[in-house]
Formats: structure tokens, sequence, C-alpha cells
């Protein structure tokens, strides 16, 4: 029987949260207007005060890319990656991403960013399976501002996770899963095993009393 290790994205792969980067890309940059980065930037604050939780964040950057076209999206994400994350790979999960594609599991990353801010980083990897927060477009290739579907959080990501193991045959009590937060709770109890990557303490005191592994990688890099 096939195994599989589905990994969390943000403060799991890279250290940091992909959507609070472009926060800061965008105001370097200052490519979107300064009212929308105003309003991205106290969806922000609010979501670092937890009082706005991460589909509010999701949405509100979603929401700058209003009238682009997706070849514009891949370029902005190839930039991002250069800049933003390149660098802030976390070598300790990459390693255990190495030993479960060595031993042949299926391995695949679920985020609740958009794919341009995950791609990127996924195939420096070598990640073939990829599900992220989809963002919508008109019928004449316009990006509309708002997600295609609901933002991949929660019971989404669980479903998502679920659903990927039977289209691969894989019995979820074969699959491990990696994450930070306790957003991410239905996600980690869909696998048979969890790992907790620098939790949150909530997502620590869980852990510990579900008899989950605790990793806390603290040392940041690009890929070798």
């Amino acid at each position: 029987m096939r195994h599989a290790a589905l990994f969390d994205f943000d403060n799991t792969l890279i250290d940091g949260d992909s959507q609070g980067l472009e926060v800061e890309y965008f105001r370097r940059h200052g490519d979107i207007s300064f009212g929308r980065f105003a309003h991205i930037a106290l969806v922000y604050l609010l979501h670092t005060l937890k009082a706005a939780p991460k589909a509010a964040l999701v949405r509100s950057c979603i929401g700058a890319y209003r009238g682009r076209n997706y070849r514009e999206l891949t370029e902005h994400g190839d930039r991002f990656f250069r800049e933003m994350t390149s660098r802030r790979f976390f070598p300790e999960v990459v390693d255990r991403m190495r030993q479960h594609r060595e031993r042949g599991d299926l391995v695949a990353v679920l985020s609740a960013s958009p794919a341009h801010l995950v791609i990127p980083a996924t195939r420096a990897l070598g990640v073939d399976l990829v599900i992220t927060t989809v963002i919508e477009a008109d019928s004449g290739g316009s990006l509309t501002g708002h997600t295609r579907g609901p933002v991949n959080i929660g019971s989404v990501k669980a479903d998502a996770a679920l659903a990927l193991l039977a289209e691969h045959g894989i019995d979820p009590s074969h699959a491990v899963a990696y994450s930070d937060d306790q957003a991410d709770l239905e996600f980690l109890l869909a696998a048979g095993a969890a790992v907790a990557v620098n939790p949150t303490p909530r997502l620590a005191r869980i852990a510990e009393k579900r008899g989950w592994e605790i990793i806390h990688p603290t040392i940041t890099g690009d890929l070798d």
C-alpha cells in the first residue's frame, strides 16, 4: 500500500506567511493603489492580532489582482519567489519531503494561499501535486479580484486532502500531514499521522494531547 505526505506551505515549508510577505512585497514595489494597499495592510494587521481569519487576508490580497491576467500573475509570482521566499525554506522540512519522495510516497502541498505564491517554490522542490486557493477570471481572461470557490483552509483543505488520497488510491491512515497552525486541525486529523511544525501554542497543546510529533526547525535558507 502506497503512503502519502501532505504539507502545508506557510510557516511549514517556509519561514513566514506568503500572503503576509506579499503585503511587504506590495509595500516595496508600490504596484497597487494606495487605497488597496491600505486595505490589505489593515486586514493583515487584524490577522496578526487574531482579529481577522486567514481567509480574509487571502481575499484582501486577491482583490489587488483585479484586471490583470494569469500571465501577469505568473510573472509576479516568479519575481515574488526570487525576492521573498526562495531563501526561506526550512531545510529540516525539505529533507523530510525528500525522504518521503525517496520512499515512493505521494507528496503534495496544500495551501490557503493562491497558486502564484506557492507553485514557484514547490516547482523548486520538485513537488508535482499542489492544491491552492483559486483566483477567478472572467470570460475574457481578466482576473475578477475574487476567489473561484472557497479559500483552501479548514474543512475545505481537509476535504481536498481526502479527495486527493482517494484519487490516488491511498488510505488516509497511510498519510502523514504537516502544518503549523490550528486552522489546519481538520487537515491534520484527516491523515493517519500528523506532525506539528513550529506550532502555534494552541496547536502545540493539541499535538501534545494527541501524541503527535512536534518539530521546531529554525534555520532557513535556499535549496542546495
